[in-house]
């Protein structure tokens, strides 16, 4: 039987995370903003993380189409920003389950 509270209804935004694969808090799981979020090393980025490869603004994560859709940015890091392997060129429309590597540090997209 499918589980019908993973499931946003018709119209609704759904909701967007980033769990900690791999890195300084593994498991930990990050809710995406409803307009920008912002990633990286600066105690000011909407998502912190604690990783010396890791650029102060690193990358964003801009929500589009009211939150049905996320784009991810690499905001010019030194050491860049790989998407499932791929080093991130322009923009990156993330998909479900997609790998997003800054670093030493690994966070997968989820969307419900």
């Amino acid at each position: 039987m499918k589980d019908e509270t993973m499931i946003a209804p018709v119209g609704e935004p759904t909701f967007a995370y980033l769990i900690v694969r791999k890195g300084d808090r593994p498991g930990a799981a990050y809710q995406l903003r409803p307009d920008i979020t912002n990633i990286g090393r600066s105690g000011e980025s909407h998502i912190r993380i604690d990783d010396e490869l890791v650029s102060e603004q690193h990358a964003r994560v801009r929500s589009e189409e009211k939150g049905k859709q996320f784009l991810l940015s690499d905001l010019d890091s030194t050491n860049g920003t790989k998407v499932n392997g791929q080093r991130l060129e322009g923009k990156h429309v993330l998909e479900d389950n997609d790998e997003i590597e800054m670093g030493g540090t690994v966070l997968v997209f989820k969307q419900v």
